[in-house]
């Protein structure tokens, strides 16, 4: 097994994408029937990105400009740029500080007969009780559910794959995501109406929207042996809490997805790190309207590093400089300079 630039190689793949042929859209098909059998809906469509995935899943809904939709005030920006391109009118929920997701108990307040559609951002890879009270409070007020499970591949539920709650569900593979291809996503669906919509968006030529045939089989390969991947990042996230206490929803503790610490001390920690070229990511969107627990994370919310070419003692030496810029003062020499790096 091999470890290159984050991503993890299995020696046997690497034939198999030596043999792809680029241009052959047969095994973006092959893809797509693989996961929506993981995940257990009946379609899937492959995209460019997770990104282009939820702007096509808001088309297909018939959202347009002016529509009411309600998403997180603070997760990541992805449904709120889409929002933003196809000019819906947002309104903004603040998130429950325990799951770091919208707050259901005041989803409800914000509905009006305006409103459309909700978009519920599994964050973290969070699929628990309020994504599937989310789900009801949609049912009762004829809502449609678009559910944005970028990173939330292979958390279960009731019985319930992260990603099949909402009408539509989109997945990433880039970056950090459990399935990684560089670039890519997919939408997945229970309904043919909206994979009728969506196939014909990815067919029009306009733009570049479809999964390159090289990733399909690149992302269909690690599907294969997600088990092998599965056992990493939980190698990972177990040698993280060793060290520190680092987010873990209550009812998600196999969870594998990013590693996230809140504390007082995010800017400085993330500033340090820049300077020796650790990355991390820092800070999404700011909220909106003052909300106070979106704020409250806004200002301490932090991810650490979670490639599988990590060492126990590239993880240990992380969180050993973590442990001793938390017991720093904020009024120190090193702040100081933090500070003014930043500007």
């Amino acid at each position: 097994m091999l470890r290159d630039n984050g991503l993890l190689l299995i020696p046997e793949w690497l034939d198999e994408i030596k043999n792809t042929n680029i241009i052959d859209d047969s095994n973006i098909g092959k893809f797509e029937s693989i996961l929506s059998d993981y995940v257990g809906v009946k379609y899937c469509v492959a995209t460019c990105n997770g990104t282009t995935a939820i702007l096509m899943s808001l088309m297909a809904m018939g959202l347009t400009e002016g529509d009411e939709i309600i998403i997180p005030s603070y997760s990541y920006p992805s449904v709120k740029v889409c929002c933003q391109q196809l000019k819906l009118n947002i309104k903004y929920c603040d998130i429950n500080i325990n799951t770091l997701c919208m707050d259901t108990n005041k989803l409800e307040e914000l509905i009006t007969s305006n409103t459309k559609a909700v978009a519920f951002i599994d964050h973290l890879g969070y699929i628990g009780n309020d994504l599937f009270k989310v789900r009801e409070i949609c049912d009762r007020y004829n809502l449609l559910l678009l559910e944005d499970s970028a990173q939330g591949l292979s958390q279960i539920y009731n019985n319930k794959m992260a990603g099949t709650i909402g009408n539509i569900g989109i997945y990433s593979f880039s970056g950090a995501k459990l399935l990684r291809s560089g670039e890519g996503g997919c939408l997945v669906t229970n309904s043919r109406y909206y994979y009728d919509k969506i196939k014909s968006y990815i067919n029009m030529g306009i733009g570049n929207y479809v999964l390159s045939p090289l990733s399909a089989t690149l992302l269909s390969l690690q599907l294969r042996d997600i088990n092998i991947i599965l056992e990493n990042r939980n190698r990972i996230q177990q040698l993280y809490r060793n060290n520190l206490n680092i987010v873990y929803h209550e009812n998600n503790n196999d969870s594998v997805h990013a590693v996230a610490y809140i504390t007082d001390k995010a800017d400085l920690i993330y500033n340090t790190f820049k300077l020796k070229n650790i990355e991390t990511r820092y800070k999404m969107y700011p909220s909106q309207n003052n909300m106070s627990n979106s704020d409250y994370i806004f200002e301490r919310y932090i991810e650490l590093p979670q490639s599988y070419d990590l060492t126990k003692e590239d993880i240990d030496n992380i969180c050993s400089d973590i442990i001793k810029l938390e017991s720093k003062k904020s009024t120190d020499k090193l702040s100081s300079l933090m500070s003014r790096f930043n500007k």
